[in-house]
């Protein structure tokens, strides 16, 4: 009997973007309506440049450290770094599990730092993101008593 490995591979998200944008756009302003001088210019600065670090990693995956695949099989977790790094993890439950965003929160292994994983509807393949939300929901003892829609 062979054991059918599940894996979702993650794309660009819009919608990720949109969300990303717009909050560096509320926090910017709100920095510039409270704030005068060279401080509100520093951090606006500072915001620009973690917004900029965030779409890289979470939006675009181009960084080194993006997560490119999620690899399930019998209850054991992989999550595919951009470089192919391979990282054994296992799932935080404190992620959220909904039908249009899903941010998964994971715990390395190794290290035992938290990897978490942002991801809209169009991220990943519809079908591929629903059978992982239902594995961790069922599969994975991960409480969900809170439904997050």
């Amino acid at each position: 009997m062979t054991v059918r490995s599940e894996q979702l591979f993650l794309r660009p998200s819009p919608r990720l973007f949109g969300l990303v944008v717009l909050i560096a756009l509320l926090a910017a302003v709100s920095i510039e309506i409270c704030l005068d001088g060279a401080l509100a210019v520093v951090l606006i600065f500072g915001i620009l440049t973690f917004t900029i670090h965030i779409i890289r990693r979470y939006v675009f995956l181009n960084h080194l450290k993006s997560i490119k695949k999620l690899v399930w099989r019998q209850g054991a977790f992989q999550v595919v770094l951009l470089n192919d790094l391979v990282l054994d993890v296992e799932p935080s439950p404190c992620s959220v599990l909904g039908s249009s965003y899903t941010l998964l929160c994971f715990r390395s292994c190794a290290t035992g730092r938290n990897l978490l994983v942002p991801i809209f509807s169009d991220g990943a393949d519809t079908e591929d993101l629903r059978r992982l939300r239902v594995y961790l929901k069922c599969g994975a003892g991960i409480d969900t008593s809170v439904d997050h829609r």
